[in-house]
């Protein structure tokens, strides 16, 4: 429990990765998955660890549409972006460009209607000058 801190960043997605390889091989539920990352992953402010998490999560809602892994994706994609936030800023690490945009479009595929305005405004701003 508390020492998962102690692991690295590749161990800890190693941990949600080898999990879900037994989830798929019908070794463990997905409800376990479900309990793993909130117990564990709920304070996680890694950009790579938050990335993986989201993915996953993201992928298990579209396949499934069931509510817990879309209410844990919501979550940690807007965890995810008072990380980063919304905009890029100048010199930033790219796994901190990964994430916001892991966020974002999960949020949008999602139905987030904040989201959803956000991208929309960004969009019509590049029409009018695509260097904005």
């Amino acid at each position: 429990g508390k020492n998962i801190k102690l692991l690295n960043n590749i161990d800890r997605v190693g941990l949600i990765h080898d999990l879900f390889a037994l989830i798929l091989a019908g070794k463990e539920e997905l409800e376990k998955l479900f309990y793993f990352i909130e117990k564990y992953y709920r304070d996680e402010k890694y950009s790579s660890v938050l990335t993986y998490i989201i993915g996953k999560l993201s992928i298990i809602y579209l396949l499934l549409k069931d509510g817990k892994s879309r209410k844990l994706a919501i979550e940690f994609s807007k965890k995810a972006l008072k990380l980063v936030g919304y905009e890029p800023v100048e010199k930033e690490l790219v796994h901190e460009a990964v994430l916001r945009s892991t966020a974002l479009s999960c949020l949008s595929r999602l139905d987030d209607k904040v989201i959803q305005k956000f991208s929309l405004n960004k969009f019509k701003n590049y029409l009018i000058d695509d260097r904005s």
